[in-house]
């Protein structure tokens, strides 16, 4: 799941007070940051898609549908129909398996952030385990965040080993009964230097304990 690709300012008075871990002190970032990553952790367990039912014809392509049949959120239906050209086509049907309405919210429009998705349960963020950096890179300020998330209402279908077709994160396998926690996860502020309050969080970049960039 991607994060924010373009820079977010968020117009707040406090100085970003993001320190990297050492010493044993417990690691600490600005209000915005936590923010923003609380933000980013609600999301963790969902992931975009369109409305369904769902016709697809030789003019309307769904790429995405074929992953989606093979992870058991939706089933497909084929028949041959007649063109304009009287050239015969195949008109595909998809539709939600039981499994993908007990994940599927509707959404309120067709796309963005309030549109249709699979969701499969409640991440919260336990708290902040490290902070690293800051590495100067491009201009900008780096600091690595390392997070403990839990999967609080987790579908029984996250742990079906159909879901890792989704290519979405996954919690860790639990006992029954037991909470649900991700591996630990990472993300990187990168933040302006002129102004700490313009800033974005950055999945694809991992900053190491040493200020080395992974």
């Amino acid at each position: 799941m991607k994060i924010h690709k373009q820079p977010l300012l968020i117009l707040v008075s406090t100085i970003m007070g993001m320190t990297a871990c050492s010493r044993g002190e417990a690691p600490r970032v600005s209000d915005a940051v936590r923010l923003e990553l609380e933000k980013y952790v609600s999301g963790m367990a969902c992931m975009p898609t369109r409305a369904f039912p769902l016709e697809e014809t030789s003019r309307s392509s769904c790429y995405e549908c074929g992953k989606l049949v093979d992870a058991g959120l939706l089933e497909k239906e084929s028949d041959a129909s007649e063109g304009e050209s009287n050239m015969s086509f195949r008109r595909s049907h998809y539709y939600l398996t039981d499994i993908g309405e007990s994940v599927y919210e509707p959404g309120t429009d067709s796309f963005g952030p309030d549109g249709p998705r699979f969701c499969f349960g409640n991440p919260r963020l336990v708290k902040i385990t490290g902070t690293f950096g800051p590495v100067m890179m491009g201009g900008s300020r780096n600091y690595g965040i390392k997070f403990l998330v839990e999967l609080e209402s987790p579908s029984p279908y996250i742990f079906d080993e159909r879901a890792q077709k989704l290519g979405i994160k996954l919690p860790a396998p639990v006992m029954v009964g037991k909470p649900v926690f991700y591996p630990e996860q990472n993300v990187t502020a990168v933040i302006n230097p002129n102004n700490p309050n313009d800033f974005y969080l950055d999945s694809s970049m991992s900053i190491g304990p040493i200020g080395s960039i992974k």
